[in-house]
């Protein structure tokens, strides 16, 4: 009978650009999210947000999720 020895696999090490790679994905989905304030009032209210929702949103620290703060920030009365 043979007996295999498992050798654990060394932990993953962080990537050290991880934090620049996310701040780039975050500045390049604001981008996106200033597409939306060309749209206008009503459609805005459609989906439950304002020009300024947007527009704090887009204004938050990079580290910051801008995309769920605008999703926190929908009102469902305004539909």
């Amino acid at each position: 009978m043979t007996c295999t020895t498992i050798t654990p696999i060394a932990p993953a090490t962080r990537n050290p650009f991880a934090g620049l790679i996310q701040r780039y994905e975050e500045w390049n989905n604001r981008r996106g999210l200033r597409r939306v304030l060309d749209l206008d009032d009503h459609i805005l209210r459609d989906i439950g947000l304002t020009h300024n929702d947007v527009e704090t949103a887009i204004a938050r620290r990079l580290s910051e999720n801008a995309g769920e703060e605008l999703m926190a920030s929908r009102n469902p009365h305004l539909r």
